[in-house]
Order: C-alpha cells, then structure tokens, then sequence
C-alpha cells in the first residue's frame, strides 16, 4: 500500500487544472512539446487504434538517426532528433505527416560521450510554436539551444555551456507565451532560464546548484488570480515553482532523495514527481500549489512508495492518476489522497512514458510493444502490438493519428486519410 499524508487542499477539478483543461479540437491539432499539451500526455483520437498489424499502419519509414526523442508535430511536419550508432552525428530532421518522406535535416559533430545503455545521443524531444522548432544539442565538450523555422532555416543559436552528465543529455525545452524555457540540470554549470523564442535573447537565469543530472522536463500551471507558475525537478532542489515572467521563485519543495528522471505533472491541486535509482528507492511526492518559500514541511499532500515509476512519467486523467513503472506494473490511485484503486502487471519494461487517448492508456516497451489498458477503475488490457524493434520513446499524437518511435523508425496510425 501506499504511504500517504493527509490531503489538505479541496480545490475542485475545474478549477485545479486551470489552463491545463483542454478541449478536443486543442488536443487533436498539434503535439508541440514532450508529452504534448502542458506535459500531461492527454489526446484524443477516435480512430486511432488499441491493436494493428503492419498492414493497418498510415507508413512506416526508415529514420536517418536513431534515438529516443518523441516526435512533435505541428499542421504537415514531424520533427525528431537522432544520431548516429556512436553519437559522433547528432541531428535533427523534419518529415511529412502525408508519408513520412524527409523534407530537411541538420546535423553536427559531437564528441563520442558515455552513455547509458539505455539511454541514446538522441533523447531530448524539440519544442514547437506556430513559427520555429527549438531543440537542444548537448555534448560534454558544448551545449547549443538552436532555433529553425518549421521549413528548416536556422534562425538563432544560443550558448549553454557544456553537459557534463552521467548518461549523456535528454531534458527538454518547452516554449511559453513569447519564450523558450531551458532546464540544464547537470554535474557543473546547471542553470534554468528563459529566452526570447524570436530572436534568442536571454531574459531571466537562475543559477541552480546541483551535481547531479536532472532529465525533466517542466510543466506549467496558471493560477486564475495570479502570476503563472512553472514547475522544475532536481534531485537538490526538488520541486521548484518559478514565476516566467520575471525569473523570481515562489517556493521550493526539498522532497527528492535520488536522481530525478521523469517530468513534473500538474494534477488535482497539487503537481507531482517521482525521483529513484537503478537499483530502487523510487518514490512519488505530491506537492500542494500553493504556499511560498521552503514548503518541504508543510505543503506535501502525500507520498507513494510501493511500484512508484522511476522513468515514465505519471499521467493524470480526470481525478485519477495514473503510475507505469519500469517493470510494467501499473497502479491507479485517486488523485486527491493517493489511495490505490488498483495495480496490475502488464509485463515488459518501460523507458517511455504513457499517454492517455480518450479513455485509453499507451505505452511501449523497451522490447518494442505497444500495449495499451483502460483508463478506468478496473485493469484491463485492451491491446498489444509488437512493432519489431526496440523502442524507449513515448507516443505521440496529432491531427487524429497516433506516431509511435523505434530507435530507428517512426509509424502513423489511425486517423482519416489525408488528401
């Protein structure tokens, strides 16, 4: 069972998630950052598919650089990043939606760092606006945050500094009103900080302290009486809400113990995160959203412990939330208290996260299947389908269809045919 403290806040659910409510047509349009809208990784698509053949995919193309980055799209083009096997070629490409074809590409040289064996040189997911792609190329030698147009013209590039990290990079940026916000969390140099999305130029830092890599990436909550707040991970730090707008923070939440992998989700009052280790220790906190300055003592609504995710980000839906862990057991708690409503094992192992299509659950396995259950309160496994190749990237979905991401290829399925 989980291990829980009391739940102190009763904001209602329309009003907690705030901007995060968001109506079909939003959803069914674009995928603009990791794990679309604010993060959450919610989407809607009726025709989309619990299980398919090959012969049920849109296509399926061979991609130009493996890697793990999820796809983000936006109107007619698919953006990734890749590399090649040894990381000395990193890169970032554009395709077609119609047929997955190659319409540009980028690439650079970069030093053959360590990695992971679980990790790739292709991790980080861009971030998108109306007008330009943003991703970050970070070596241990250099780190860059580049900025194109979605027909492939670089626009500006700004210096970060190098990554020095155990694993090799994988946070990602996002992009809020007119700026691109950056989380380097790493062994030396770790800032976060906001830039001008049209022309680059800085517009708030905060040096941060920490020695150990942090791969989230932040989401955002918008009070309807106050400034916005954006929510950062660190293994120092723990949670903190800064204010966009001027770079000052609100609070802090010291509530993490081990590396923080997974990314900050907005949910029922409260955001939450998980932090761990490879060999255990993981664990979820759920932090209240309000308060100022230190709120480890007073602001935590409750903790879970048992088969807590260590890499998948969680996943809210409605007033449940939804936990994948790396073993493929999964558990629905009542987002509120934290009380388990069920746990089940759905078998394989997990690097990628879920996302929830309509009242369903996503994920692929580091084996390469797609398995999907129901978003509800009984377990039940709707679907599986084996995809060929191994695979640590999440869904995405836009414009009705669904892209899921081997370490080599990218497939469209479901949706209406396209002219």
């Amino acid at each position: 069972m989980s291990s829980r403290f009391a739940f102190l806040s009763a904001l209602g659910l329309g009003l907690l998630f705030g901007s995060q409510t968001f109506g079909a047509e939003a959803l069914a349009s674009n995928w603009t950052r990791f794990r679309g809208p604010n993060g959450s990784g919610l989407a809607t698509g009726p025709d989309i598919p619990t299980e398919w053949t090959k012969g049920d995919e849109n296509w399926r193309v061979k991609l130009p650089g493996a890697g793990h980055s999820q796809p983000v799209v936006w109107g007619e083009r698919i953006f990734l990043r890749g590399s090649n096997a040894d990381g000395t070629k990193r890169s970032i490409f554009c395709l077609r939606v119609k047929d997955g074809s190659q319409e540009w590409s980028y690439e650079f040289d970069a030093p053959a760092d360590t990695k992971h064996e679980f990790s790739s040189y292709g991790s980080s997911t861009p971030a998108l606006d109306e007008e330009r792609v943003y991703t970050i190329y970070g070596t241990s030698e250099s780190g860059w945050i580049k900025a194109y147009t979605h027909p492939g013209k670089e626009m500006w590039t700004v210096d970060l500094g190098p990554y020095k990290t155990a694993h090799v990079h994988g946070a990602s940026p996002i992009v809020y009103r007119d700026m691109v916000i950056v989380s380097k969390e790493v062994q030396e140099g770790s800032f976060i900080a906001a830039f001008d999305r049209k022309s680059g130029k800085e517009r708030w830092r905060i040096e941060r302290e920490n020695t150990i890599a942090s791969y989230s990436t932040p989401c955002v909550y918008e009070p309807p009486t106050s400034d916005p707040r954006i929510f950062f991970n660190s293994r120092l730090q723990g949670i903190t809400a800064v204010n966009p707008l001027d770079g000052k923070v609100f609070w802090e939440a010291k509530v993490l113990q081990r590396r923080s992998v997974s990314s900050p989700v907005l949910g029922p009052g409260v955001v939450v995160c998980t932090n761990g280790s490879g060999g255990g220790g993981n664990y979820l906190v759920a932090v209240r959203l309000g308060g100022s300055g230190d709120v480890t003592e007073s602001h935590v609504a409750y903790k879970i412990t048992q088969a807590a995710p260590y890499v998948p980000t969680p996943l809210f839906k409605g007033d449940r939330l939804y936990m994948w862990n790396r073993g493929g057991v999964v558990t629905c708690v009542n987002a509120s208290d934290g009380e388990v409503i069920w746990r089940g094992r759905v078998g394989g192992n997990y690097y990628g996260s879920p996302i929830a299509i309509d009242d369903r659950l996503y994920c692929i396995s580091k084996g390469g299947e797609v398995v999907v259950i129901s978003a509800s309160d009984e377990f039940k496994i709707l679907g599986r389908t084996e995809l060929g190749e191994e695979s640590n990237s999440t869904p995405a979905v836009a414009g009705g269809r669904l892209y899921v991401r081997t370490l080599g290829q990218l497939i469209s399925v479901g949706g209406k045919d396209l002219p």
